[in-house]
């Protein structure tokens, strides 16, 4: 019988006294050359969003303040509207605000920064051709503040935030998808994986 192993990995960081902190970028992603098969890996904002907002609306108030708590927000969220929960704020502040190191559009906006200094460095910065992993950072960064834009412009913000995990999830896999062509654009050491033998022969046969 086959035994299934399942990992789970925190990192946390305390300081005694103030500390200036610069971009840090996490990457999770299976090795393609592994041989141990892996079933399944996250490591996502916007999955964590969307799985504790997945509620009914009359009981997503829990789920926002668990929002506020996986993405280490609740106190920037209290010293702004004090405790008063509502779904708008919530999810502007870990998804679309610009200006929340722990939020998801701070980091997209990081991410296009740091592909312009790669692209810079190809001498690839033509505004009229950008390179396309570009354009899927400033294009997921339009959809998560479209997001949140719907629900602030809701009647009722509880159910149009209950009603958002689709989405969510749409837009973490458009994030993996992301990575993977930064990886073998700008990291990659070996050319893309190409298939081989009969079955590419069959599917060649096929285009053609």
């Amino acid at each position: 019988m086959a035994l299934h192993v399942a990992l789970t990995h925190r990192t946390s960081y305390r300081y005694d006294r103030a500390v200036s902190l610069g971009l840090q970028t996490i990457r999770l992603r299976p090795a393609p050359h592994a041989r141990t098969p892996v079933l399944s890996y996250s490591l996502t904002v916007t999955t964590e969003v969307g799985f504790a907002i997945d509620q009914p609306a009359a009981r997503v108030e829990p789920g926002l303040r668990l929002a506020l708590e996986l993405c280490d927000s609740a106190i920037t969220y209290r010293s702004r509207y004090f405790n008063v929960v509502q779904a708008a704020p919530v999810l502007d502040l870990v998804l679309a605000d610009q200006g929340n190191p722990r939020g998801l559009a701070f980091q997209l906006v990081a991410m296009h920064g740091a592909l312009d200094t790669l692209d810079e460095q190809d001498g690839l910065t033509g505004i009229n051709n950008p390179p396309r992993e570009r354009l899927a950072a400033a294009g997921l960064l339009a959809e998560v503040e479209s997001v949140v834009g719907d629900v602030h412009a809701a009647a009722d913000q509880a159910a149009a935030a209950s009603g958002v995990a689709g989405r969510l999830a749409r837009i973490a896999d458009a994030m993996a998808a992301l990575s993977d062509r930064i990886t073998q654009r700008y990291f990659a050491l070996l050319p893309e994986a190409q298939s081989l033998g009969v079955a590419a022969d069959l599917r060649a046969g096929v285009a053609a």
